[in-house]
């Protein structure tokens, strides 16, 4: 968003943008320069937060709940150590909140009255605090979030309606990467899948995650492909445009795949030397195939080893700061934690 010449405010979108994310974008934007010009004494962050309460933004959850992408609760809860800064996750969100809740309990014109009010007594960062904190205890008082696992029944398998096993791996899944999905709900639906596929992920359905998974799975192997399943969708919901490459290969490692060499040991013609002689033609490009998989695993199965899951999670987040992965770089960081394990005597 610029001023030009002319004295036009420009707003400049990316082309490749869905319908909806143009309307959030331009009607948050609009809203932010006409608070900008009508109300120039507020603070820029009160000024963001009405912005996003008038523009009924489908990605704030203080207004859609969890079709958003995440829960109100999980919103307030990162409101309590916020320095509210645009480049923190739920910034307008929570600045929005106290207008949210002006409005549900007495329409337009008192978020907007709170609005005069905020401009008159002059308040600042201090005073937002404040206000999101009480604005927050009111919203989560009568919201009731949905469960965090929904299972769809499949006809004659009643084995597979208990939601325990899931809500465990879930349990798992976050404690090994330390990460969430934010309180979106996951769907686990059972499906006999093509080509010997264990399970896959659908994020197609707003506010909701749907994990397909094959029932032909002793509980075992279905546990290890639900844990893959909700920490990659972890990692895609935090960090967004995060390679695949990395994605399963640290889902692989927070699954503790036993069907990986370097993980559950040798079976079969796979072993972890047979994996690192395979290193130089393993295509990471194509991350999905099973050695790219197993292979993308070791540095985190390496890491685990020197330093428990905090090593392998420190990892992640060095690598996912550097933006894009480079992938002669990632082979030459698996080939060096081949010869490590290897040398090791290949303990698993």
């Amino acid at each position: 968003m610029r001023l030009r010449p002319d004295g036009a405010i420009e707003i400049l979108l990316n082309s490749g943008l869905a319908a909806d994310r143009v309307h959030n974008f331009l009607s948050t934007q609009i809203a932010r320069v006409l608070g900008g010009i009508r109300l120039p004494k507020a603070e820029a962050v009160f000024v963001d937060g009405y912005a996003y309460w008038s523009s009924e933004n489908t990605h704030n959850p203080f207004v859609t709940g969890v079709a958003s992408g995440a829960s109100p609760v999980y919103a307030c809860v990162a409101a309590k150590s916020m320095s509210f800064v645009s480049a923190e996750l739920f910034y307008y969100a929570d600045a929005s909140v106290p207008f949210v809740v002006a409005e549900q309990h007495g329409g337009i014109r008192a978020a907007q009255a709170l609005m005069s009010e905020i401009v008159d007594r002059g308040e600042g960062v201090e005073g937002l605090h404040d206000r999101v904190r009480a604005a927050c205890d009111d919203f989560t008082a009568s919201f009731t979030p949905p469960p965090e696992i929904l299972i769809e029944p499949l006809a004659g398998r009643s084995d597979l309606s208990d939601d325990r096993p899931a809500r465990q791996a879930l349990d798992d899944a976050k404690a090994r990467t330390g990460l969430d999905a934010y309180g979106r709900p996951f769907v686990i639906r059972y499906t006999v899948l093509p080509s010997g596929q264990l399970s896959t992920t659908d994020y197609t359905t707003a506010g909701r995650t749907i994990v397909i998974v094959s029932p032909q799975m002793s509980a075992e192997e279905r546990r290890a492909a639900l844990i893959f399943a909700f920490a990659g969708s972890f990692l895609y919901i935090h960090y967004e445009g995060i390679s695949p490459t990395l994605v399963y290969g640290y889902s692989d490692w927070a699954a503790r795949d036993q069907t990986n060499p370097f993980i559950g040991g040798a079976h079969g013609t796979d072993t972890p030397k047979s994996l690192c002689d395979y290193l130089p033609q393993a295509d990471f490009a194509q991350s999905s195939t099973k050695g790219a998989v197993w292979l993308s695993a070791l540095p985190f199965v390496m890491e685990e080893q020197r330093s428990a899951a905090a090593g392998a999670n420190a990892l992640l987040t060095e690598l996912v700061s550097q933006r894009s992965l480079d992938l002669a770089a990632w082979r030459s960081r698996v080939a060096a934690s081949c010869a490590s394990f290897l040398a090791s005597g290949g303990r698993p």
